[in-house]
């Protein structure tokens, strides 16, 4: 056919059981399209493997159709979590989203509160929920609602990226959830962050594909939760602010039980402060650092390292120090 058809045709002309989001790419990411435009090529979820799908084209074209655009906004009780490169960022823009939430309509498995999420061919920068409950092999999705009552829950997601090239990672809707913790857990690294406390993140890659929880309930659940995952290795985080004037955090993980020894030196390679020497139980570690010498002085401004040491394990970062 040569002329816009609504997709809501389709489904009014064919029994569709499931999701029956249509997408389409945009050359970054996906989008839901309400029209299927002549010589474009779309995306839905063919969950009962059907070879053929009626296309009712008696229908009049959608030009005059078509559904007003809706502003994008988060449902009181759900998260939207956003990812695009750190470069790149926009208050106002994302690369790639998922929703989480509850609601009373949604059930313990799949149903109609659920969607679908396309999968990872084409984008660079990608963020999923995935759920392998779901009882179905794909069990890669763009929503997810759970049962209102079912307060305390982990969510697993996934995040494409490239190794090394910061993501920066935005939760909307956090000032009307109720839940009182809500944490993001790199499982790789061990590394936490709080996003009550900052909604928007930097995370660094490991892998092409990463695998990240979010923690949302009471806080005891989620310092059980926490406490729970081990990080898979060894990880010196890059120190945020960066540069700093203050005082700087210094985020760590360990996977396993030792001596730990993490030191800042200056660009001569002299030691200035020695922050820990300790024994350290496997988990994740964060510290705030003052900028100041052995001695109690402060240092200057200017360019530092500062590097982690555990077992055969040793890892250095620059941080500035500006003043």
């Amino acid at each position: 056919f040569d002329f816009p058809l609504l997709w809501q045709d389709v489904l009014d002309a064919y029994a569709i059981t499931g999701d029956d989001v249509l997408w389409e790419w945009t050359g970054e990411g996906y989008i839901s399209a309400p029209v299927m435009e002549p010589y474009k090529g779309y995306y839905f979820f063919n969950r009962d493997n059907n070879p053929v799908l009626n296309m009712p084209c008696f229908v009049q074209p959608a030009d005059e159709q078509l559904p007003p655009a809706v502003a994008s906004s988060t449902a009181p009780g759900s998260l939207r979590l956003s990812v695009e490169p750190a470069q790149a960022y926009d208050e106002h823009s994302s690369i790639s989203t998922v929703t989480v939430g509850w609601t009373a309509e949604a059930g313990e498995g799949l149903d109609e509160q659920d969607r679908y999420m396309p999968p990872a061919f084409l984008e660079a920068y990608r963020i999923t929920l995935v759920n392998d409950a779901l009882g179905t092999a794909y069990p890669y999705l763009h929503r997810e609602y759970r049962p209102e009552e079912a307060s305390n829950q982990v969510f697993d997601l996934e995040i494409k990226g490239e190794p090394g090239v910061p993501l920066r990672l935005r939760v909307d809707g956090l000032a009307d959830l109720p839940q009182e913790a809500v944490y993001l857990v790199d499982q790789a690294r061990g590394t936490q962050y709080d996003l009550r406390d900052a909604a928007t993140v930097v995370i660094e890659p490991a892998e092409v594909f990463n695998q990240f929880k979010l923690i949302a309930g009471d806080v005891a659940f989620a310092e059980k939760q926490q406490a729970a995952l081990t990080p898979e290795g060894f990880y010196l985080q890059q120190s945020y602010p960066n540069p700093f004037a203050g005082s700087v955090t210094i985020a760590y993980s360990l996977p396993e039980d030792g001596p730990v020894v993490l030191d800042v030196y200056n660009v001569l390679g002299q030691r200035v402060r020695r922050l820990v020497d300790e024994h350290r139980e496997a988990g994740a570690y964060k510290l705030e650092w003052d900028g100041t010498h052995t001695a109690g002085e402060t240092l200057p401004s200017g360019v530092y390292f500062y590097t982690l040491k555990a077992g055969s394990y040793r890892e250095t970062r620059q941080l500035t120090r500006v003043r």
